[in-house]
């Protein structure tokens, strides 16, 4: 008499960070949601310094619920097909039942990135004062489509109920827009959105390669400063993207988080919001100028 086969287990839920990604099923996606899925392995693989595993056949809780036969296939030839997008490659393939009849499976997936043409992450802390436009800017840039005046862009960013309901993040939020680049200028050529809603592609016959802006959203509340400050000292961004309301102009949070990401080395990208605004307080020029006199003078 044979022993029962050994189940796939629970792998607890998953994280944001780290290069270990569960799929539950991936038949027949649309063109468009390729391109957001090779977006999404390009940050699983830098996560993972040119590898990593996806698990197919798990919910996001880390449960094996597992596939039919059929369905299995089919997320297999599409996982295929958002690496070969991804300029990665299969490298170990396990496959384990998930009940005891042996009817349903879940697989695991080892992938390596190419080592010739593979995308470069970029990783862009988003900071400022508490409404200067932060998650709204980054939802609008990854999402493709402009905000309708009461949220919905930042909605696509929240992570938390309670960040819908008040508005106001309080936790990090990765979101990753992929660039079209010319292999020998660099000169960008395309810009995939997260979502596949909006692509900007210019038609040019030369080589291409890609790389994938990490857009980490971090909280502007004084509440929240710590998590701020772990998103800049911990994630290790390669800038800072600080964004200003051109009607408040320069506040407390905007001084703190300069203060912070010039003390890391982390070069600093300044950007005015909300200057279509009325009662525009400022030139935007003029805040501008003093940021980056205050830039100078946490320098010296």
């Amino acid at each position: 008499m044979t022993g029962a086969p050994d189940l796939a287990q629970p792998l607890g839920p998953e994280v944001e960070e780290g290069n270990i990604e569960y799929k539950l099923m991936l038949v027949a996606p649309p063109p468009e949601r390729i391109v957001h899925l090779s977006t999404q392995m390009n940050w699983r693989l830098n996560e993972g310094h040119g590898t990593a595993v996806y698990m197919i056949g798990y919910t996001d809780d880390g449960e094996p619920t597992g596939l039919a036969p059929r369905e299995l296939g089919a997320s297999l030839k599409t996982l295929r097909a958002i690496a070969a997008a991804a300029r990665a490659e299969i490298v170990t393939v396990a496959r384990r039942p998930t009940t005891a009849l042996g009817d349903r499976f879940a697989a695991a997936r080892e992938l390596e990135s190419e080592s010739e043409g593979a995308a470069r992450v970029v990783r862009v802390a988003v900071v400022g004062q508490e409404g200067a436009g932060k998650s709204t800017l980054v939802g609008v840039l990854t999402r493709g489509k402009n905000d309708n005046g009461r949220g919905l862009a930042r909605m696509q960013v929240f992570r938390h109920n309670h960040e819908v309901s008040d508005g106001r993040t309080s936790s990090i939020s990765h979101q990753p827009l992929t660039l079209q680049l010319d292999a020998t200028t660099g000169e960008v050529l395309g810009v995939d959105s997260s979502n596949g809603n909006r692509a900007y592609e210019l038609s040019r016959s030369c080589p291409t390669r890609h790389c994938t802006l990490a857009l980490l959203d971090q909280p502007g509340h004084a509440k929240y400063l710590k998590t701020t400050l772990f998103g800049l000292a911990g994630h290790a961004p390669n800038y800072a993207l600080l964004a200003v309301d051109a009607a408040a102009g320069v506040q407390p949070m905007t001084r703190e988080h300069m203060a912070i990401a010039l003390a890391l080395g982390v070069p600093l990208i300044i950007v005015v919001s909300a200057q279509s605004y009325e009662n525009e307080s400022k030139d935007s020029r003029a805040l501008v100028d003093k940021g980056w006199l205050a830039a100078d003078a946490f320098h010296q």
